[in-house]
């Protein structure tokens, strides 16, 4: 009776497996909108460079510029720092953000 329900048994689970696969696929793919982020490893190195240059020249308009094209990806990892970076410029907290992005580019 088991070698007979075997390949059912099988081919359900299966189908079980790619319908999870599917899910989460769905779920860990961030949207804005309807469109859905590419998943990066990690915040761009050059883009936080640039993005602490204007924030050290208090260059508002490039920094928003290098703020809005890092959202426009999801990150594996230190995906926090860029919401953070999103709401420190808000607030105008430019000393902050030099000495983290200080630190974290030092690890780069």
């Amino acid at each position: 009776a088991v070698a007979a329900k075997n390949g059912e048994f099988v081919a359900t689970t299966e189908k079980l497996i790619s319908d999870i696969c599917a899910m989460l696929g769905e779920l860990s793919g961030q949207r804005i909108g309807r469109v859905r982020k590419e998943i990066k490893p990690k915040p761009d190195e050059a883009l936080l460079r640039d993005l602490l240059g204007a924030c050290e020249h208090f260059d508002v308009a490039n920094m928003e510029k290098k703020l809005s094209e890092m959202e426009r990806f999801s990150y594996e990892s230190r995906g926090d720092l860029v919401e953070w970076l999103r709401l420190k410029t808000n607030n105008l907290e430019y000393d902050e953000i030099r000495s983290r992005l200080h630190d974290i580019l030092a690890e780069y």
